[in-house]
């Protein structure tokens, strides 16, 4: 794809597969109907869910790195009614924040970003404070991956937020509050505007990939420009470009 090659500027860059199960096939296009990634306000984010990644041992050595090898997030679906899953976004990470509190300090001086991602806002605190911000189109309320007021305070987001919710344990809906996990000191929040979305199925992967996140490597992905490949994701799986994949929507 000549955007990668175009971003990457010359540099070796390092891959992850993300699968988003919560972006769902919708009209022939797609919906994500949870907060990670966010793709609000001309802005991607990855700041909620896959907690082992986004704290883990590997993330950090590539952050380290990013400046002479880019980090490439690869963003997949979930399965369509005809057995597909498609690659839904493609984004190269610019800003990281080593937790909870350095990203909303980020977030809260930009206007748009806040409107898109304070979920310890209220519909009538949005109102409020962006009054020429629809709610109904930023939904942070809904989908916000800053767990955070206006004062910058980490915490509990609006009562209706998807991640107000008990994590599975042991067979029960008894575990931690979601928010309490992608509040947890050392949990990064990863932040971009380099990056590009589909409308619609256009690049599908070759092996149904369950939730989690695998490894990519360059050479996976170029030597799929031209033809189809099995177990080349590390053994996760490969890809298959479909017609017309190599003009995505920006």
């Amino acid at each position: 794809m000549d955007w990668i090659d175009q971003k990457r500027e010359g540099k070796e860059w390092i891959g992850r597969i993300y699968v988003a199960t919560t972006i769902k096939p919708d009209n022939g296009g797609f919906a994500q109907t949870g907060c990670a990634p966010n793709f609000m306000a001309d802005y991607w984010s990855l700041c909620c869910c896959k907690h082992p990644f986004l704290r883990g041992d590997v993330l950090s050595k590539w952050l380290e790195t990013n400046v002479t090898n880019p980090v490439f997030i690869f963003v997949v679906g979930s399965v369509d009614a005809f057995g597909d899953q498609p690659l839904v976004s493609v984004a190269k990470i610019t800003d990281y924040f080593n937790g909870p509190k350095e990203y909303a300090s980020f977030v809260r001086g930009r206007k748009k970003l806040a409107a898109s991602r304070l979920s310890g806002l209220t519909p009538d605190d949005h109102a409020r404070l962006f009054p020429d911000q629809d709610y109904m189109t930023y939904q942070a309320w809904l989908f916000g991956d800053c767990h955070a007021d206006e004062r910058r305070d980490v915490g509990e987001p609006f009562e209706k937020h998807v991640h107000h919710a008990r994590m599975m344990e042991k067979g029960k809906w008894e575990g931690k509050w979601y928010y309490e996990k992608d509040n947890e000191l050392g949990t990064r929040k990863l932040l971009t505007q380099t990056f590009l979305n589909w409308d619609k199925p256009r690049i599908i992967t070759t092996k149904t990939l369950g939730a989690g996140s695998f490894p990519i490597t360059a050479k996976a992905w170029h030597e799929n420009q031209t033809k189809m490949w099995e177990g080349v994701l590390s053994g996760e799986g490969g890809i298959r470009i479909l017609e017309d994949s190599l003009h995505p929507l920006a």
